[in-house]
């Protein structure tokens, strides 16, 4: 990893309490085993303020939540401009998961955020935030500014 990485986590139910201050390019991993997720509409449109242009989704309904987040995104023509972009992860590793978000969201950019926003019964989630913790740390923090 080539990149600058500034890393931060949230619980789905905490969505209110992001504070972030800053745009930067940033990619957000949605890990979550239910069909609906409460809130995908303000965590969308806050991902969205603080650069987010890559969402992807990972657990039990990961296809799902990727088409809810399209819906989402397609509603508005100010994110249709941004060209966001929505993958889903099923079937992967939590790993590779990871790994993909760190390493491949934002192949151009020098300096990057990735989030990962989870539901605490999540299968393997425990998994896909120690290795988010392990990727963020190995990122030269000095190329964030």
């Amino acid at each position: 990893m080539g990149n600058a990485v500034e890393y931060f986590e949230f619980n789905l139910t905490d969505v209110g309490e992001i504070e972030i201050d800053r745009a930067l390019p940033t990619a957000c991993l949605i890990i979550a085993d239910t069909r609906e997720v409460t809130d995908l509409q303000v965590i969308v449109d806050k991902m969205i303020t603080i650069g987010c242009t890559f969402f992807m989704s990972a657990g039990k309904y990961a296809d799902g939540l990727e088409e809810q987040i399209d819906s989402i995104v397609e509603g508005s023509d100010v994110y249709r401009s941004l060209g966001v972009v929505t993958t889903s992860h099923v079937g992967e590793t939590p790993e590779d998961i990871v790994s993909f978000l760190f390493n491949a969201t934002l192949p151009s950019e020098t300096a990057i955020r990735c989030c990962v926003g989870y539901e605490e019964t999540a299968t393997a989630v425990e998994r896909f935030l120690a290795e988010a913790r392990i990727l963020a740390s190995a990122g030269d923090p000095q190329l964030l500014g």
